[in-house]
């Protein structure tokens, strides 16, 4: 399961190009309201972001920061609807 979902957060990655990922400016409450917005947890979150629920939270509260591959994650994330967040989830945890 890890592997596969490992291969899909990549397959996401490989989308961005430099601009985009350079691009990429981290705010906590911006993390934040994405993913109430979406209705997911920290650990459903950290699943498409390929992340932990505790360093979800960690972001969330200003502690840390992602990392740049998670970074990147996040900006192909945002944006997207409930039901594709709920659609990629299945992918990744199948």
């Amino acid at each position: 399961m890890i592997e596969h979902a490992h291969g899909l957060l990549d397959a996401l990655l490989a989308e961005l190009d430099d601009a985009e990922e350079a691009a990429v400016v981290f705010d906590p409450r911006e993390l934040k309201a994405e993913r109430r917005r979406l209705g997911l947890t920290t650990q459903q979150y950290g699943l498409l972001l390929g992340a932990s629920a505790a360093s979800v939270s960690n972001w969330e509260r200003g502690k840390t920061q992602p990392r740049a591959t998670a970074l990147a994650a996040w900006s192909k994330v945002r944006g997207i609807g409930k039901r594709e967040a709920l659609r990629r989830m299945e992918l990744l945890e199948g």
